[in-house]
């Protein structure tokens, strides 16, 4: 596809026609919203009550659940993990701040040393939480003026601190006050038995994404919460969440779910276009999000501003926000593949949003 359009239907494939829609079993959803309204709404093998695995894409939900508790005075972001959590402090991580674990600049990015060995107990929260306070930093490998992203520990360690602090599960916390405000009726953080059947299946292409398909296609990995990867949800739900901090942290009905400092602070930048070890390519971060930046092959577009927030979900999912543009970006599929040609087709695909946005008229769901 030429990056100056968009087909009318997402399946004759978007940014690549041949790499996806043809792929058996590929499922999507892409909804792109302006101004506060759908500019374009498409699926492919999917409905309006399919659900999607978001992978990181749902990171900013825990992130933002652990703003709301500073807001409000509960916590710090610069408070010692151990303030909260006094095991934590063993392997002398005592220092480690909420703060830095937001900003993937602790010294003990993966519970168990590697995110193979997350994976592997990412169904069990006793055992997952047990490794992240356990952890041991990572010594001369690690400094933190570079990031290293914290691909499964991040939702352990913020959402432990979520729950000891708040004085219950991180799941009722976050669907009392972020998903019933915002009208995401159709998100969880851990999959409902009653929801099994709308859990759209994982594909994979290569042998690497073959392990991340048949661990999140396991019935009770689908199951357990693993805040960091997840996240069930729908573009439009996704869609409303970005456009409550678009709007300075008001809800559609303009209720006040953050207050406007608060959106802002989940921006702060940490990290300027640094190598990312984790990622294994240069980021900018802010405190809870992904910054978006102009560059060749980055999943927010080569034509990116500085002001754009969002984040990559494994080049599976992608969800991101730029205020210069009032425009939100939701894509939500199904299919794991390599990671540079999966990262090259969401650039394609969010530079064609912003392309659309420029001449198309507006179209309501369909």
């Amino acid at each position: 596809m030429a990056p100056s359009r968009v087909p009318a239907d997402l399946s004759a494939g978007l940014a690549d026609p041949a790499s996806r829609s043809a792929s058996p079993g590929f499922a999507a959803s892409l909804l792109i919203v302006r101004d506060g309204e759908p500019l374009r709404e498409e699926r492919v093998n999917a409905s309006e009550r399919s659900l999607f695995c978001a992978f990181s894409a749902g990171k900013p939900i825990t992130a933002v659940a652990v703003h709301l508790l500073a807001e409000r005075g509960a916590l710090s972001l610069d408070d010692p993990i151990s303030r909260h959590w006094p095991g934590y402090a063993v392997h002398g991580k005592q220092t480690v701040t909420i703060r830095d674990v937001l900003t993937h600049r602790s010294p003990a990015p993966n519970s168990t040393g590697s995110v193979l060995g997350d994976l592997r107990i990412v169904a069990d929260w006793g055992a997952s939480v047990g490794a992240a306070e356990r952890a041991r930093p990572l010594a001369r490998r690690w400094t933190a003026e570079r990031p290293w992203y914290h691909a499964l520990s991040f939702g352990f360690l913020l959402g432990e601190v979520v729950e000891r602090v708040a004085g219950e599960p991180l799941t009722s916390f976050v669907s009392r006050e972020l998903f019933a405000p915002l009208g995401m009726r159709d998100s969880f953080l851990r999959l409902p038995r009653e929801r099994a059947d709308d859990a759209v299946e994982l594909i994979s292409r290569g042998p690497l994404e073959r392990i991340r398909r048949n661990v999140f296609n396991r019935t009770e990995v689908r199951a357990a919460l693993a805040p960091a990867a997840s996240l069930h949800t729908t573009a439009r739900d996704l869609a409303r969440f970005y456009a409550m901090l678009l709007r300075g942290g008001r809800n559609a009905e303009g209720e006040r779910v953050l207050r406007p400092e608060t959106v802002l602070a989940t921006r702060a930048l940490a990290h300027d276009r640094r190598f990312d070890r984790g990622m294994l390519y240069r980021a900018r971060w802010g405190t809870g999000f992904e910054l978006g930046f102009p560059g060749r092959g980055l999943a927010f577009g080569d034509r990116t501003s500085t002001a754009a927030f969002g984040h990559n979900g494994s080049n599976i999912c992608l969800a991101w926000a730029d205020p210069g543009e009032d425009l939100v970006f939701v894509y939500l599929s199904n299919l794991a593949e390599k990671r540079l040609r999966a990262r090259r087709y969401l650039s394609g695909l969010s530079d064609a949003a912003r392309d659309l946005t420029s001449g198309a008229a507006r179209t309501a769901p369909g």
